[in-house]
């Protein structure tokens, strides 16, 4: 059972017997937060069979009959004496819907929830809306897909899921005088169904990897190392070259893929213009359904994470928009609802992310050694990632001289091969700086082994790990 995980069921968090005798200290730092990760992470409203309202964002309001605990803004404090609801009726008023929980017995306190900010999904977990923060619209959408002769069905559906991040506590907004010190604020910072590389359980390469011996032998290393870990590995067909990450489709959810446009502006060109795959032929004979996106990407430019995705402002770049443009397109079209922005350092023609930074867990990131290859470009980084709320951790190498020459491929230990049960690092054969980078990952990444692989062949064909795989977690519907 989840650490988390406190109540079987919403209907337990709201049982009267939390609240009946809780002093306001206790509501604080006990009662609330239980009951807020239950409402964020517990379950879902059910609309008319057809979708799914989870919370994103709520707010408390409670007042004791006694006076001990005083509240301004409660919509039913002054309600006559005989007027009790049980705990989850819904509640509209000027400013949204509460969930009441009051004492309908014993009448010692008046209690409710205000549906701050909601995500709506259709039953597959595609997103229609996500993070809603009006809380009046939600009159809209529990009423207007409604049709009056199927009836309006409401119903809350018990079932957990685990948070990956920590749920932000804040003052309540827009209130002023006595109350308004009280942190009664509670929001889900992540999207609940984002796939992450630390849920992966296969991957595919491409079938092109026996053609050079010396990368047939990474490849076989890392299929060993699979194997000893019981992780399912594959090839993909009908590629033409040595590299899948880059074309294939972006798995955002267990059961969603999203397929982009693979036109990526350095193989325009006579020498590389016949390696560039078909992400539709590929997909189509390993019979992968997806939806599809009009973007230009590269998949290496898009690191997920529980808040949305990271990305080096190359994606609108290659795509010839302004990045309101993009971002209201990719928004839509991935689910998401936060992208962060790295610069794009143009000497990188790839522009790829994932040769920069990866998500460890929670609000924390790893950036590669940017400081020891350019610092303004490490600042400019670390400054973007910190302003979206992540904290970032940095390799760094005392094995070599600085600065760091331009053919040097230190920065390519940050592209690994990531799985729910292993993490696998490209090395370089200097054998210090190895020892240093498996040692930092290893400690950044605590609970899961990681393990080293030679690979210069590979990285000297620009590329590492990540751009050589293609990973999924194998929970889904073809």
């Amino acid at each position: 059972m989840s650490t988390l995980k406190y109540f079987d069921t919403l209907k337990n968090a709201l049982d009267v017997y939390q609240f009946a005798n809780a002093n306001e200290e206790h509501l604080n730092e006990v009662v609330f937060p239980k009951v807020a990760t239950q409402l964020l992470y517990g379950g879902f409203f059910l609309l008319n069979g057809k979708e799914k309202l989870y919370l994103r964002e709520i707010e408390f309001y409670f007042i004791n009959m006694d006076g001990s605990i005083q509240e301004d803004k409660l919509y039913r404090k002054d309600l006559p004496d005989d007027e009790w609801l049980e705990a989850g009726t819904l509640f509209p008023h000027n400013s949204g819907i509460d969930i009441t929980f009051e004492d309908h017995e014993k009448h010692k306190f008046r209690a409710s929830v205000l549906i701050r900010a909601f995500d709506l999904f259709n039953m597959d977990n595609s997103p229609i809306i996500l993070d809603n923060g009006r809380s009046l619209s939600v009159y809209d959408i529990l009423l207007s897909r409604s049709n009056i002769f199927d009836g309006v069905s409401i119903k809350w559906m018990d079932e957990w899921t685990e948070p990956r991040t920590k749920i932000k506590t804040q003052q309540r907004q827009g209130l002023k005088g006595a109350q308004a010190y009280r942190t009664w604020n509670f929001r889900r910072n992540e999207n609940l169904f984002i796939s992450l590389d630390k849920e992966v359980n296969k991957v595919y390469f491409s079938d092109k990897v026996m053609v050079k011996h010396d990368i047939s032998q990474i490849y076989k290393e890392i299929c060993d190392i699979l194997d000893e870990y019981g992780i399912k590995h594959e090839l993909l067909p009908h590629t033409k070259d040595i590299w899948c990450r880059d074309y294939m489709p972006v798995q955002m959810s267990p059961n969603r893929f999203v397929q982009y446009v693979y036109d990526p502006d350095y193989l325009d060109n006579d020498q590389y213009r016949n390696t560039k795959t078909s992400p539709d032929a590929v997909c189509d004979a390993i019979h992968l359904a997806r939806s599809k996106s009009k973007l230009i990407l590269d998949g290496g430019n898009i690191i997920r994470t529980p808040q949305g995705v990271i990305m080096t402002r190359k994606a609108y770049n290659s795509n010839k928009m302004s990045q309101k443009e993009f971002e209201d397109i990719f928004k839509q079209n991935f689910g998401v609802n936060k992208i962060t922005w790295l610069n794009w350092d143009r000497r990188e023609i790839y522009g790829h992310a994932d040769g920069i930074v990866r998500y460890i867990s929670a609000d924390h990131v790893l950036m590669t050694n940017y400081s020891e290859i350019d610092k303004m470009s490490a600042i400019s980084f670390r400054k973007a990632l910190e302003q979206d709320g992540y904290k970032v951790e940095e390799l760094h190498y005392s094995s070599n001289a600085l600065p760091r020459s331009d053919d040097d491929l230190s920065w390519a230990y940050i592209n690994f091969l990531q799985t729910s049960k292993v993490i696998i690092v490209p090395l370089l054969g200097i054998e210090k700086q190895d020892a240093e980078a498996l040692k930092q990952i290893q400690d950044t990444y605590s609970g899961i082994d990681v393990k080293g692989v030679y690979a210069l062949p590979l990285l000297k064909e620009d590329g590492g790990f990540n751009c050589f795989s293609w990973t999924v977690n194998e929970i889904i519907d073809r």
